[in-house]
């Protein structure tokens, strides 16, 4: 099924970067992929993003105004009555808290792609924030009705990575590939300051590859020094084989932005960059949590003395190995298609009631459904009534139903809850198996139980036999925990951790 028009409202500029505009541009990527189409409503940007832009079939609708004025509210406004979108979405930092929601009132579906928080309004539908420091403590004011999509597991990253993820890395002994890259722009032009250090501190074996952004202010710079560099330097600019590059390096140099995404879905060791002070905030958490390695502010670093850490770090493949499998556990690879799977999936959400007794004792004794349950007997109607009406009534269970558009019940995930952890189960109306609707109901599900209880983890237990629903919570974003026992027989254990409660 289309799902219509997605208008994306970021901007870019050599001194913002093009972050906003990437990460975007990977969630245009999956709305393609489901079948609709792409608006950028841009009041800034550069000949490389536009470029970028186009290659992918998005069109651009260029605004006059300045960003994220009044004048800007009017004109995104009026693109909203001219393109009909079914959702848009905001994504920078100059769209306070009267623009949010000043488009919010404009009745199209909405979502926030944030870093920071803060006391503003936050009342849209959706609101991503794919950072490590990501909590709902930073929503104070968000709308009755907004659910947070919280952390890493919403990374949204572009196919080309999304594609290389789970791939296995090898980790050298000695590290002889290093990759340095300050993003789509550099306005401290910290990559040409930098590198006649890397190039006269490390070995004289070890290849450097420097990746300047299309918006770079430095370019220039890099495209002179280049022409005299030494044979085993590279300069590239404005590169479509970004991962390509990643998965050829043993270790990367790189601007604390939306590339660190990038960087932990390739399991890439990294050093990085406080290029800009909204990245100070990120910089520092992945290196506490043991998933980068912070260099610090931009312009506090001693160059000679990050070359002489990088030649450690290219010697030292213990400390590689363990940022590698640090990094690449926080990212992997599916936040696009959660996104996208929440926007589009066209599904009423609503508790339990007694009317649905009937279907799920249906649903329950479908003979797939018991041949997967840990007790396959089929269930006989009255105790099916008893267990239904008791937990109608329980403070410690939530069942939610999903119905379709016509408003036929299509599945339903059940919690039982006990203090701060759940159990879960999830099923489908059998007649509508092999439809996706799995993944749906489970996300769907996941995140009406956080965003309405307290309960901070949720557990699963599959059978390892059951190849259909191991795959649904590994996509899902479930960390697979090995196998346990559950009723005197073996059941693979998941487990989902609210975001924000422990990193």
């Amino acid at each position: 099924m289309n799902p219509g028009t997605l208008l994306i409202r970021a901007d870019a500029t050599p001194e913002m970067g093009s972050g906003h505009v990437m990460r975007c541009l990977a969630l245009a990527q999956g709305w393609r992929e489901a079948g609709g189409n792409v608006v950028f409503a841009m009041a800034l940007s550069t000949p490389a993003v536009n470029r970028r832009l186009a290659e992918e079939n998005c069109r651009i609708v260029e605004m006059s105004v300045p960003a994220g004025s009044s004048d800007d509210i009017a004109a995104t406004r009026e693109v909203l009555r001219v393109e009909l979108p079914s959702w848009v979405v905001l994504d920078g930092y100059h769209f306070d808290s009267a623009y949010r929601e000043a488009i919010g009132r404009a009745g199209v579906r909405c979502m926030i792609v944030d870093d920071n928080g803060g006391p503003g309004n936050f009342s849209a539908e959706l609101v991503v924030n794919q950072n490590v420091h990501a909590d709902a403590a930073l929503y104070p004011q968000q709308g009755r009705h907004t659910w947070l999509l919280l952390g890493p597991r919403y990374a949204m990253l572009r196919r080309e990575f999304a594609d290389r993820a789970g791939s296995a890395r090898k980790v050298p002994d000695v590290s002889r590939k290093l990759l340095v890259t300050m993003g789509g722009s550099d306005p401290n032009e910290f990559a040409p300051r930098l590198l006649p250090s890397l190039i006269e501190g490390l070995d004289r074996e070890v290849e450097i590859v420097v990746v300047v952004g299309g918006s770079a202010s430095g370019s220039n710079a890099m495209k002179i020094k280049a022409s005299s560099l030494p044979a085993r330097v590279r300069v590239m600019q404005d590169v479509r084989n970004m991962a390509e590059l990643m998965v050829w390096a043993d270790l990367a140099i790189a601007a604390a932005g939306t590339t660190c995404w990038e960087l932990c879905c390739m399991g890439l060791p990294s050093i990085v960059v406080e290029a800009a002070e909204n990245q100070r905030l990120l910089a520092r958490t992945l290196d506490t949590i043991g998933s980068a390695v912070n260099a610090g502010p931009v312009q506090d670093i001693d160059c000679d003395a990050l070359a002489e850490l990088t030649g450690k770090l290219l010697r030292d493949p213990l400390r590689r190995s363990e940022l590698s499998h640090r990094a690449k556990k926080l990212v992997d690879g599916h936040g696009v298609r959660r996104v996208v799977t929440l926007m589009t999936a066209k599904l009423k959400t609503r508790a339990a009631e007694a009317r649905d007794c009937r279907v799920l004792f249906e649903w329950a004794n479908d003979p797939v459904v018991r041949a997967a349950s840990f007790t396959p007997d089929p269930i006989p109607w009255e105790s099916h009534q008893r267990w239904f009406e008791g937990q109608l009534g329980n403070a410690g269970a939530r069942i939610f139903l999903f119905e379709g558009e016509s408003g036929q019940p299509v599945g339903q995930v059940r919690y039982q809850i006990e203090g701060r952890r759940a159990t879960l189960s999830v099923n489908v109306d059998p007649s509508l198996r092999g439809q996706g609707l799995g993944a749906k109901v489970l996300l769907l599900g996941v995140e009406e139980f956080f965003n309405t209880t307290s309960v901070d983890m949720i557990d699963a237990f599959v059978k390892p036999s059951n190849e259909r629903s191991l795959m649904l919570f590994r996509t899902a974003g479930f960390e697979e925990k090995g196998v346990s026992q559950l009723r005197g027989q073996d059941a693979v254990w998941f487990v989902l951790q609210r975001w924000g409660t422990s990193k």
